[in-house]
């Protein structure tokens, strides 16, 4: 058999270069990180859950913080209890997030149907209450549907559980393909759509809003540090 020209290939993960493992392993170990591609009858294996991972070698500080991690008391997005521990650099361009929360606040004082895109666990949209008679957020880490519900079914707002698939940018595709990807909601149902740090298809954002409703989203900032928020003609 002839060897493998391992110099074609890269890490589908990472990127990594690859080369042959140890003498009679029958792999490509990645160069970059740990994972480990087999060869199946001499054909490369280079998929991503045919991979296995090697052990890497750690010290014991890093064993002790990830011990700490696995026990610490974890909900929606609370990192509280890293507090004094973790440092954050601010963003030469502002505050992003309380600009957004500020214009958010106000959106939502005048919406009569609102909804919260990957709401977490809620933390952010409770505190842009009170809100109308309808207001609905969306969340797929189960975990954080949970803790969005404890937090925000108090406050009138229906959380509902949705597919990850739910944030993917290309949607629903026509004849029923990929039919996971589409907004769980009728037409022309909610004149505000918050988006803060989440993906979302555009195409079914604008299937659910009512004619000359609100999109409202924030995608890490741009050049003046403002949210970005659009208006989509009316149908």
């Amino acid at each position: 058999m002839e060897p493998i020209n391992s110099d074609l290939f890269i890490c589908p993960q990472c990127k990594g270069a690859l080369q042959p493992g140890p003498q009679g392993s029958e792999r490509l170990d990645c160069q970059n990180c740990p994972l480990s591609y087999p060869l199946r009858d001499g054909v490369p294996a280079l998929v991503i859950k045919q991979a296995s991972a090697r052990p890497v070698p750690t010290d014991d500080e890093f064993e002790r913080l990830i011990s700490e991690a696995l026990q610490a008391s974890f909900s929606g997005w609370d990192f509280s209890w890293l507090e004094g521990r973790q440092v954050r650099i601010p963003d030469p361009r502002g505050d992003i997030d309380m600009d957004y929360e500020g214009r958010a606040r106000a959106c939502v004082a005048k919406a009569s149907a609102v909804l919260d895109l990957g709401t977490g666990g809620g933390e952010v949209l409770s505190r842009l209450a009170p809100f109308p008679k309808v207001a609905v957020a969306t969340e797929a880490y189960p975990p954080n549907v949970t803790e969005a519900s404890r937090r925000l079914t108090p406050l009138g707002v229906q959380v509902i559980w949705t597919d990850p698939a739910c944030s993917d940018s290309r949607g629903p595709q026509p004849q029923g393909q990929w039919s996971h990807r589409r907004l769980p909601f009728a037409d022309d149902t909610f004149d505000l759509v918050l988006a803060r740090s989440t993906s979302f298809c555009p195409r079914e954002v604008y299937r659910i809003l009512k004619p000359g409703g609100t999109l409202l989203t924030v995608q890490g900032g741009n050049p003046e540090g403002r949210p970005r928020q659009g208006r989509p003609r009316a149908r």
